[in-house]
């Protein structure tokens, strides 16, 4: 539970073990911010191993940031030079990231390839069936 006005934070033990003891008299709305650096780490590690995960809140974030254009023309936001910089940044730091992600996934695949051909699994059937059956093997 995480209610602003209250500085009530509440989390699982780990998190809150992982953050800076009140007896350092931390502010309140310090130890908060703490708690929510803590949880949205902790949620976006769990959200990357699964790619599932990933191809929603990618599929949410650009629903977001189509949803957005409008927002930005009607807010005179477009206008803006830091704004327009910003969508920039951000722009080249997805685009670098997914392909990143791709290249992983390549990785991955090309490992899973290499070790699928070195393994003679047609051979390895061959020489079980011949040693767990009264079948000699003919030449």
């Amino acid at each position: 539970m995480i209610r602003r006005a209250g500085h009530v934070c509440s989390l699982n033990a780990s998190v809150r073990d992982s953050l800076p003891s009140p007896s350092r008299r931390i502010p309140k709305s310090r130890r908060c911010v703490e708690v929510r650096r803590q949880l949205v780490k902790s949620l976006w590690s769990s959200i990357q191993g699964d790619p599932a995960s990933m191809q929603r809140v990618n599929g949410w974030l650009t629903i977001f940031w189509i949803a957005m254009i409008p927002i930005s023309i009607a807010t005179g936001w477009i206008n803006s030079v830091a704004y327009v910089a910003s969508l920039s940044i951000w722009a080249l730091v997805s685009d670098h990231w997914s392909a990143w992600q791709a290249a992983r996934v390549e990785v991955a695949q090309r490992k899973e390839e290499e070790r699928r051909a070195a393994e003679d699994m047609a051979g390895e059937i061959v020489e079980r069936v011949v040693e767990e059956t009264d079948v000699e093997r003919h030449r």
